[in-house]
C-alpha cells in the first residue's frame, strides 16, 4: 500500500524559506542602509530555517541573528555556562559589526529553565549605548522570557526559539509583565521562578507556545555601590534601597602596593546582575585605582539564579580564571567565599562572599 506524502509546511514558512535564499544572496553593499529587516520577517525566516534543521540537542534556545545579506545561529543550552555575548568586540560570541549603534560588549543572552524544565531566555543590556528593542518597540534594560521572542540589536534582528514544543508560524504578540508590579514576596526569587507565578499555561505537548516577557531592572554597575578601603574598620552606608547588604566583593591588584577595595551588594543587586570592569560606568575612584588596563572595560557580570551566584566572563580580552588558574567563561560563587582572577597575570583578584545565609 503506498504511503501518503507528508503534509506541506504552512504557506508563510514556505515563503520565508524563499526569502531566506534571497537574504543570503543579497549584496549588503548595494542595499539601502536604512532598510532594516522587520522582526516579523526575521521571525518567519528563523522558523522556516528551524523546521528543516536538526532539533536542539539539549533544552534551551536556538538564537538566530540576521540582517539583509547575513544569517547565522547558535544553540544556547539551559546550563550555567549557556550564554552568549553580542557586540562589536572580536572576542564576542556573536559578532555584530555595527559601529553606529552597537557597543563593544552590548548584551548578554542566556538560557536557563524553570523547576519543571520550561526553557527561559534572559537578555541583559551591558550598559550599552543603544540597548535592544522588542517587537512592540519597547526598549527595556533586561528581560526574562518564555516562548519564542524577537528583538533588535543595532541593525540586526535576533530571534530566539525554545527547544520545547511547537512554535507559531507568525511572530506572537507577547504577554508583558513588569517586575516592579510584583509584591515584596517575589523579590528574592530568581527570575526563572518568577515566571511560574504568572501561570502562563505552558505544557510539553505540541501546542503552539505563546510568549511571555517579564521586564526586569537593569544590571547594577559595581561603582554605583561605592567602594571603601579595607584599612582599619571599613564602614558602609545603608543601601540606596534600604535592603540589607547580602554580599561582599573585595578587589586587590596582583602587582604593586597591597591595597584592597571592598563593595557590598544587596540580594536584589545580584538578582539583576552586577557589572565589573574599568569603564567609567562600572567604577568609582577607589575601584579605578585597582582595575588596571589589563581588565576589560566591561569584564564580568555577577548574577544570581535559583539561589546560586555565578560570575560570567562577558567576552573580556584577557580572560577570567578560577582558583586553579583555569580560564573559564562561568564560575560558580560559593556563599562561604570564592576567589577569581580577572586576567591571569598582573590583573586583579576578586574575592566574593555572602554576608548572610540566604537559603
Amino acid at each position: 500500500m503506498p504511503t501518503s506524502s507528508p503534509p506541506s509546511p504552512p504557506d508563510r514558512p514556505s515563503q520565508a524559506r524563499k526569502n531566506l535564499g534571497t537574504i543570503l544572496t543579497l549584496n549588503p553593499d548595494t542595499r539601502p542602509v536604512e532598510r532594516f529587516l522587520r522582526l516579523d520577517e526575521a521571525y518567519a525566516i528563523a522558523v522556516a530555517a528551524d523546521r528543516v534543521r536538526e532539533p536542539q540537542s539539549r533544552p534551551g534556545y536556538r538564537v538566530y541573528w540576521m540582517r539583509h545579506g547575513f544569517f547565522a545561529s547558535r544553540d544556547v543550552p539551559a546550563t550555567p555556562d549557556g550564554y552568549v555575548i553580542m557586540g562589536r568586540h572580536t572576542s564576542c560570541d556573536v559578532l555584530i559589526d555595527d559601529e553606529r549603534s552597537v557597543s563593544l560588549r552590548h548584551v548578554l543572552v542566556r538560557s536557563s529553565s524553570t523547576d519543571d524544565g520550561l526553557p527561559v531566555l534572559s537578555v541583559i543590556d551591558l550598559k550599552s549605548s543603544t540597548g535592544f528593542v522588542l517587537s512592540d518597540g519597547a526598549k527595556p534594560h533586561a528581560i526574562t522570557a518564555t516562548g519564542p521572542i524577537a528583538f533588535r540589536v543595532g541593525t540586526h534582528a535576533v530571534v530566539a526559539i525554545p527547544s520545547a514544543g511547537r512554535v507559531p508560524s507568525e511572530l506572537p504578540t507577547p504577554l508583558v509583565d513588569h517586575e516592579e508590579a510584583r509584591g515584596a514576596r517575589d523579590r528574592d526569587k530568581p527570575h526563572a521562578v518568577r515566571l511560574q507565578d504568572a501561570k502562563p499555561g505552558f505544557s510539553h505537548d505540541d501546542s503552539p507556545r505563546p510568549s511571555r516577557i517579564t521586564m526586569t531592572s537593569p544590571a547594577v554597575d559595581l561603582g554605583a555601590r561605592r567602594s571603601t578601603w579595607s584599612d582599619a574598620a571599613p564602614s558602609f552606608a545603608p543601601s540606596p534601597t534600604g535592603e540589607p547588604w547580602a554580599y561582599e566583593i573585595a578587589l586587590e591588584p596582583m602587582a604593586g602596593a597591597p591595597r584592597r577595595a571592598i563593595v557590598r551588594l544587596t540580594a536584589s543587586d545580584v538578582d539583576h546582575g552586577v557589572l565589573i570592569g574599568r569603564a567609567d560606568k562600572c567604577v568609582d575612584d577607589g575601584l579605578r585605582s585597582i582595575l588596571n588596563d589589563q581588565v576589560s572595560r566591561v569584564h564580568a557580570l555577577i548574577l544570581r539564579d535559583r539561589g546560586q551566584c555565578h560570575l560570567y566572563d562577558v567576552a573580556s580580552s584577557n580572560g577570567t580564571f578560577d582558583e586553579r588558574r583555569n580560564r573559564s567563561r562561568c564560575i560558580a560563587l560559593d556563599d562561604d567565599g570564592t576567589s577569581v582572577r580577572l586576567v591571569r597575570v598582573n590583573g586583579v583578584c576578586l574575592h566574593f562572599r555572602s554576608l548572610v545565609k540566604l537559603h
